[in-house]
């Protein structure tokens, strides 16, 4: 059996970029709607989750955590296959991963829900790279760590942009490898959640995982 290597989407396929710009304007839509500019502002803030709760419940008139993140979440996807062009990505990433698939399991750990994904990856031409994609519900808020929890095989690598889930990776067992060339990361010299390994190039991972598994 082949070892999987995972993958996200934002930061290490998906250009950083096309993400914030659909969530920017998800807050300009709904201030739109809610005819009050300063729902704008959550945008930027790092628990903006919950505050998209409020607001939905502001404009459907109905507490409901469930229908609020569906309707919340429609509208993102929405703003986010909108914001996706056919150069949004890295091709050099995609083409490094076509070239180990026939080594590896390659999959996909992404939030997004699944027809919405596949539409992605058929906008950028990457529908043939992934083996398998893990994602949530688009009634079910955004939450990666749980769909690794859920894997039924351990990957030899987890490959993302974020360090949000360097703590669970660790956990897991699974070694991480954080892909630095659409944003430097820094970290604390004490923090336990350093990643395994980091790269700032392709040609970097290339290296890291020829020497991991020639």
């Amino acid at each position: 059996m082949k070892s999987i290597l995972a993958t996200d989407l934002a930061g290490s396929l998906l250009k950083n970029n096309v993400v914030e710009k659909a969530h920017k304007e998800w807050f300009n839509i709904m201030a739109i709607l809610l005819k009050d500019d300063s729902v704008k502002k959550f945008a930027a803030k790092p628990d903006y989750f919950r505050h998209i709760h409020a607001i939905m419940e502001r404009y459907l008139g109905i507490k409901d955590n469930k229908l609020t993140t569906l309707f919340a979440r429609s509208l993102f996807q929405m703003c986010w296959l909108a914001a996706v062009k056919d150069d949004s990505y890295n091709k050099e990433y995609a083409d490094f991963l076509r070239r180990i698939k026939g080594r590896f399991r390659i999959i996909l750990v992404t939030s997004t829900p699944k027809d919405i994904i596949d539409a992605v990856l058929k906008k950028i031409s990457c529908a043939d790279i992934f083996d398998n994609i893990i994602t949530n519900k688009i009634t079910e808020e955004p939450d990666k760590d749980k769909l690794l929890k859920c894997m039924k095989e351990k990957p030899m690598f987890y490959i993302t942009e974020s360090k949000n889930s360097i703590k669970t990776c660790k956990e897991l067992g699974i070694k991480t490898i954080i892909a630095g060339w659409e944003k430097i990361q820094s970290w604390e010299k004490q923090s336990k959640n350093k990643p395994d390994y980091e790269v700032k190039s392709v040609e970097e991972l290339k290296k890291l995982i020829s020497r991991a598994a020639p």
